[in-house]
């Protein structure tokens, strides 16, 4: 499956594989790409909106989030980014 972040029917369709992993990805990208903002909110706006959609959100994790899959926070996924970024030019 291929995700298109500029096509908010192919956002919701790939969010409903796995809405516990996803989720938390379209919470990185929005922060990470301000570029797909509108579409990733019209998405989750999509998302509530529908009872089929809203009943598969992730309810709060029982288990620490990194059982569920990544959860990093985005400022410090921004900083390991520039690491690594500042890693591979030397």
């Amino acid at each position: 499956m291929q995700l298109d972040l500029s096509n908010v029917d192919s956002i919701v369709a790939w969010w409903r594989v796995f809405p516990e992993r996803h989720d938390s990805y379209l919470d990185f990208k929005l922060a990470a790409s301000p570029e797909f903002a509108h579409s990733i909110l019209s998405a989750r706006r999509l998302i509530d909106a529908r009872p089929d959609l809203r009943a598969l959100k992730p309810l709060a994790p029982l288990a620490p989030p990194s059982a569920l899959g990544w959860r990093v926070p985005v400022a410090d996924a921004i900083d390991d980014l520039a690491w690594i970024e500042a890693d591979a030019q030397d």
